[in-house]
């Protein structure tokens, strides 16, 4: 008789535990299919405005590229930075005559300052957060891999991580 009790209330609590059940199979599935059918739109050029740098594979190289709002900018390369004695001479610097993105690729122009300094370009695509480039010598045939990101958010994570290192510090 106790058994009969026991199993007429599960019998009772069924249509709510498979009700409950499919509910959250269907809330699953449905976010599934849902980050399966969402497609990330390309930047606009605004986005890539400003400050970028980074190192090149290896930390060979340096670079800060400015890129400005009439598709202009400046690009700066310093080789071997871990050298402490780095002075401004010791800069390569390349004007950017032109920029322009197509979907996610950059195209960058670049023009040496120093007749005496190798032409070079600078490719990549953007991530939404950093430019995966690549900087490669036009004459010579050399090629390096660059992470690049953005100035500014290096700023405001810097600026975040002072704040709480101080109060950290005052305790």
């Amino acid at each position: 008789m106790n058994r009969m009790k026991r199993k007429g209330k599960f019998l009772t609590f069924l249509p709510l535990i498979l009700t409950v059940g499919c509910l959250t199979l269907f809330a699953v599935s449905g976010l599934g299919l849902a980050r399966a059918t969402t497609v990330a739109s390309p930047p606009n050029s605004t986005e890539l405005i400003g400050v970028w740098f980074g190192f090149s594979e290896a930390d060979a190289e340096f670079v800060r590229v400015e890129l400005k709002s009439d598709m202009t900018g400046i690009c700066a390369v310093v080789a071997s930075p871990t050298v402490l004695s780095r002075q401004a001479e010791d800069v390569g610097v390349y004007v950017i005559n032109r920029w322009r993105l197509d979907g996610w690729k950059l195209e960058i122009d670049l023009s040496p300052e120093d007749a005496k300094a190798e032409p070079m370009r600078l490719s990549g695509t953007f991530d939404g957060s950093g430019l995966h480039a690549q900087m490669s010598g036009i004459k010579s045939k050399w090629k390096r891999a660059l992470l690049l990101q953005k100035e500014s958010s290096f700023d405001e994570a810097n600026r975040a991580a002072i704040e709480a290192i101080k109060i950290r510090q005052k305790q």
